[in-house]
């Protein structure tokens, strides 16, 4: 169990070098130091709060004094990215996420003989022959599919003991953008996995917490189910029909090149 320090697990957007990155995560440190969401640990430890920046030693300790995750959101060519886990050593990051697009899986063999950094993937991912070889390889470390993306709780199961058995340990997509739902079903999955790593959580807002009695709860860097039946959580209709959906484009999914090109989100 590793209950040390926080997670500075956010989209790369432009993070394409180790200094760069190294500021960034020192920045999410500095701001999100007393309810940060993401950190290492067992029994769905999602957010332990730990010291101000100042006692951030940064440099080659970094990854001694603090947890630190970070997502490539598929953002570099393949070269780029055996070069990028390779910079990031000296980090001990808790893992690198999504540093290759699905397509370039093929790439994870090369990147493992090069690299120590850990590797998580799998939020993209829709069935067991993406995963099934990185698993069977030692090619990644953690798996992060999204629960109902690969067909809900009991695939998501099957997965679970799939991967345990290769030693590879769950990191279950879980983003803002994920419903209440999901992130109780997230959190059911987590308790029960002797496998478990690591779990991606947001921080609801008091009207989410309303609207759907039961959300999971994060007390002290924990996030707790409760005894309700089934996976814990409903929904008041007559408060969520006071906010109906509305139909928009998330500016984040526009993300283009400087000559206008379209480039992944």
């Amino acid at each position: 169990m590793n209950s040390k320090g926080c997670g500075a697990h956010r989209s790369s957007q432009h993070i394409h070098t180790v200094n760069v990155f190294a500021k960034f995560a020192l920045g999410q440190v500095e701001r999100e130091h007393d309810t940060m969401p993401f950190v290492a640990g067992q029994c769905a430890l999602v957010g332990k709060p730990v010291a101000p920046v100042s006692e951030f030693t940064g440099g080659d300790d970094a990854g001694n004094s603090h947890e630190l995750l970070h997502d490539v959101h598929e953002r570099l060519h393949p070269i780029d990215a055996l070069q990028f886990a390779k910079d990031v050593e000296p980090y001990k990051l808790f893992f690198l996420e999504d540093v290759l697009a699905p397509e370039d899986i093929g790439w994870f063999k090369t990147i493992r003989q090069q690299s120590a950094t850990p590797l998580a993937m799998g939020e993209l991912f829709n069935n067991p022959h993406e995963w099934r070889g990185l698993i069977t390889e030692h090619l990644i470390d953690f798996v992060r599919t999204h629960i109902s993306q690969i067909g809900g709780i009991t695939p998501a199961r099957n997965l679970a003991i799939f991967a345990g058995t290769f030693g590879v340990r769950t990191a279950w997509h879980g983003p803002g953008d994920t419903s209440p739902v999901g992130h109780a079903a997230n959190l059911h999955l987590d308790v029960w996995a002797p496998n478990f790593g690591i779990q991606e959580w947001y921080q609801p807002s008091k009207l989410e917490y309303e609207m759907f009695p039961g959300l999971p709860q994060v007390r002290k860097g924990y996030l707790y189910p409760n005894d309700n039946p089934g996976l814990g959580i409903d929904i008041d209709e007559q408060l969520a029909a006071r906010y109906p959906c509305e139909e928009i484009v998330e500016k984040w999914t526009q993300t283009r090149l400087p000559d206008g090109s379209p480039a992944r989100p």
